[in-house]
């Protein structure tokens, strides 16, 4: 992208700030995203980046994946 940023990066920043206004008594938004568990040092960056943002990340649950090394962001 033009501003350096990944785009992945973009739209993190758009959900925190489109969850600003509908904002949950437990610190969580309103809004959320679909994020993908392929790269996991990208998945903890992104809960860094996106703290107010819930993530359902594919195949992580019940359909396998644990939380742990692999996956640092959920």
């Amino acid at each position: 992208m033009e501003s350096g940023k990944t785009v992945y990066e973009t739209m993190g920043e758009f959900c925190e700030h489109w969850g600003e206004s509908v904002m949950g008594k437990y610190g969580y938004s309103g809004v959320g995203a679909v994020v993908g568990a392929t790269y996991p040092a990208q998945l903890g960056e992104m809960r860094e980046k996106a703290p107010h943002t819930f993530f359902l990340v594919p195949g992580y649950g019940a359909q396998g994946r644990r939380r742990g090394r692999r996956c640092p962001g959920v």
